[in-house]
């Protein structure tokens, strides 16, 4: 892995470029996959095809190809996290930037609810706040998770 703000050669699990004190995939100048470098707004690396780790609108790092999302600078609240998915199941991992996993937390959530009667209202409430706080936990550490990580 290369860092996408200096170009040099980063260990894959390392939090902070070595060379320049940034996290790697906070940066858009140069190519995560080989190095190349690259313009602002280029979304494929023209050098070795991969598509480029990019912040999408909501300043979450989402890279496409892997599904992975990335934190934020600054980052995400936990505690917002929570407290929106305690008023509006799923709407916490949209927050966090797990907007699929969130949107069927959401719709999942109201029809299992309607299947049962109501009776996983409460289970299902519980578990999309225990998820956004662990995940945005996670992410507020620096570290990256899966669209569809759980916990």
């Amino acid at each position: 892995m290369y860092c996408r703000n200096c170009g040099a050669a980063v260990n894959e699990k390392a939090e902070v470029c070595m060379s320049c004190g940034v996290r790697p995939l906070n940066g858009n100048k140069f190519c995560q996959e080989c190095g190349a470098e690259t313009s602002e707004k280029q979304e494929i690396c023209t050098k070795c095809g991969c598509r480029l780790v990019g912040a999408g609108s909501s300043g979450v790092k989402i890279d496409g190809s892997s599904g992975m999302v990335y934190p934020s600078d600054p980052p995400k609240s936990p505690t917002t996290a929570t407290l929106l998915s305690c008023f509006i199941t799923g709407i916490g991992q949209i927050y966090l930037g797990q907007t699929l996993k969130g949107i069927v937390w959401l719709i999942g959530g109201i029809l299992l609810s309607l299947a049962t009667g109501g009776i996983l209202a409460l289970p299902i409430w519980i578990a999309v706040m225990v998820d956004a706080y662990r995940i945005g936990k996670k992410l507020e550490s620096g570290q990256p998770v899966g669209q569809w990580e759980f916990f």
